[in-house]
Protein backbone atom coordinates (compact mmCIF):
# COMPACT_ATOMS: atom_id res chain seq x y z
CA UNK A 1 0.00 0.00 0.00
CA UNK A 2 2.80 2.42 0.81
CA UNK A 3 4.55 1.55 -2.09
CA UNK A 4 1.80 1.91 -4.20
CA UNK A 5 1.40 5.61 -2.66
CA UNK A 6 4.96 6.44 -3.26
CA UNK A 7 4.62 5.68 -7.11
CA UNK A 8 1.58 7.81 -7.24
CA UNK A 9 2.25 10.44 -4.82
CA UNK A 10 3.95 13.11 -7.55
CA UNK A 11 0.60 12.97 -9.51
CA UNK A 12 -1.50 14.32 -6.58
CA UNK A 13 -2.14 17.64 -6.80
CA UNK A 14 -1.08 18.73 -3.35
CA UNK A 15 1.41 21.25 -1.68
CA UNK A 16 2.53 18.31 0.36
CA UNK A 17 3.35 16.08 -2.07
CA UNK A 18 5.16 18.48 -4.74
CA UNK A 19 8.70 18.16 -3.68
CA UNK A 20 7.91 14.38 -5.11
CA UNK A 21 8.24 15.38 -8.26
CA UNK A 22 11.67 16.57 -7.77
CA UNK A 23 12.88 12.86 -6.47
CA UNK A 24 10.97 11.06 -8.65
CA UNK A 25 13.93 10.43 -10.98
CA UNK A 26 13.99 6.19 -10.03
CA UNK A 27 10.33 5.84 -10.41
CA UNK A 28 10.30 3.58 -13.36
CA UNK A 29 13.07 1.75 -11.65
CA UNK A 30 10.81 1.83 -8.48
CA UNK A 31 8.30 0.36 -10.46
CA UNK A 32 10.24 -2.53 -12.44
CA UNK A 33 11.09 -3.65 -8.56
CA UNK A 34 8.52 -3.47 -6.93
CA UNK A 35 6.40 -5.55 -9.77
CA UNK A 36 9.81 -8.31 -10.03
CA UNK A 37 9.32 -9.00 -6.05
CA UNK A 38 5.70 -9.34 -6.30
CA UNK A 39 5.84 -11.79 -9.09
CA UNK A 40 8.82 -13.42 -8.83
CA UNK A 41 10.22 -12.87 -4.89
CA UNK A 42 7.64 -12.47 -3.24
CA UNK A 43 6.10 -16.43 -4.76
CA UNK A 44 9.25 -17.85 -3.82
CA UNK A 45 9.46 -16.83 -0.44
CA UNK A 46 6.14 -17.78 0.55
CA UNK A 47 6.73 -21.04 -0.90
CA UNK A 48 9.16 -23.55 0.88
CA UNK A 49 12.07 -22.18 0.00
CA UNK A 50 14.51 -24.75 1.65
CA UNK A 51 12.94 -26.87 -1.32
CA UNK A 52 14.13 -24.60 -4.39
CA UNK A 53 17.73 -23.02 -5.18
CA UNK A 54 18.43 -19.44 -4.02
CA UNK A 55 20.64 -18.89 -7.35
CA UNK A 56 17.51 -19.80 -9.46
CA UNK A 57 15.68 -17.27 -7.36
CA UNK A 58 17.87 -15.13 -7.96
CA UNK A 59 18.56 -15.06 -11.48
CA UNK A 60 14.70 -15.28 -12.57
CA UNK A 61 14.44 -12.22 -10.25
CA UNK A 62 16.93 -10.47 -12.53
CA UNK A 63 15.29 -11.71 -15.79
CA UNK A 64 11.76 -10.54 -14.13
CA UNK A 65 13.27 -6.64 -13.43
CA UNK A 66 14.58 -6.25 -17.24
CA UNK A 67 11.67 -7.53 -19.11
CA UNK A 68 9.01 -5.30 -16.59
CA UNK A 69 11.62 -2.73 -17.02
CA UNK A 70 11.57 -2.06 -20.87
CA UNK A 71 8.20 -2.73 -20.73
CA UNK A 72 7.55 0.18 -18.01
CA UNK A 73 10.14 2.43 -20.37
CA UNK A 74 7.77 1.87 -23.16
CA UNK A 75 4.66 3.46 -21.09
CA UNK A 76 6.66 6.28 -19.63
CA UNK A 77 8.32 7.44 -22.92
CA UNK A 78 4.29 7.80 -23.88
CA UNK A 79 3.82 9.78 -21.06
CA UNK A 80 7.06 11.64 -21.21
CA UNK A 81 5.53 14.78 -22.23
CA UNK A 82 2.94 15.16 -19.64
CA UNK A 83 5.32 14.51 -16.80
CA UNK A 84 7.56 16.94 -18.67
CA UNK A 85 4.37 19.80 -18.20
CA UNK A 86 3.50 18.55 -14.79
CA UNK A 87 7.29 19.29 -13.54
CA UNK A 88 7.81 15.43 -12.89
CA UNK A 89 11.35 13.75 -13.40
CA UNK A 90 12.41 10.38 -14.14
CA UNK A 91 15.12 8.82 -15.43
CA UNK A 92 12.63 8.50 -19.01
CA UNK A 93 12.21 12.62 -18.72
CA UNK A 94 15.85 13.30 -18.18
CA UNK A 95 17.44 11.19 -21.37
CA UNK A 96 17.65 12.34 -24.73
CA UNK A 97 15.91 9.67 -27.81
CA UNK A 98 19.07 8.14 -28.49
CA UNK A 99 20.01 7.22 -25.01
CA UNK A 100 16.55 6.24 -23.94
CA UNK A 101 16.58 3.95 -27.22
CA UNK A 102 20.20 2.71 -25.84
CA UNK A 103 18.54 1.93 -22.59
CA UNK A 104 15.57 0.32 -23.62
CA UNK A 105 17.30 -1.84 -26.33
CA UNK A 106 19.82 -2.93 -23.55
CA UNK A 107 16.69 -3.87 -21.01
CA UNK A 108 15.14 -5.66 -23.27
CA UNK A 109 18.15 -7.74 -24.96
CA UNK A 110 18.62 -9.12 -21.22
CA UNK A 111 15.07 -11.51 -20.88
CA UNK A 112 15.97 -13.04 -24.00
CA UNK A 113 19.29 -14.04 -23.31
CA UNK A 114 18.51 -15.45 -20.22
CA UNK A 115 17.01 -18.77 -21.45
CA UNK A 116 20.57 -19.33 -23.14
CA UNK A 117 22.62 -18.92 -20.70
CA UNK A 118 20.74 -20.49 -17.78
CA UNK A 119 18.67 -23.76 -17.50
CA UNK A 120 17.15 -24.78 -14.32
CA UNK A 121 18.02 -28.13 -13.26
CA UNK A 122 14.98 -30.69 -13.25
CA UNK A 123 13.27 -31.83 -10.46
CA UNK A 124 11.47 -34.63 -11.74
CA UNK A 125 11.53 -37.89 -9.77
CA UNK A 126 13.12 -39.91 -12.48
CA UNK A 127 16.47 -37.04 -12.67
CA UNK A 128 16.60 -36.53 -9.08
CA UNK A 129 17.01 -40.61 -8.32
CA UNK A 130 20.36 -41.07 -9.90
Amino acid sequence: MVLTFLYSAPKVPHATFRWLKKIAIGKTIFLAFVWMYVTTLLPFLIADASKQGWMEAVLLSIYRFFLVYAICILFDHRDREEDRAEGIRSLITSLEEPHLDKLYYASSSFPPSAPCCWRPPCRCSRCSAS
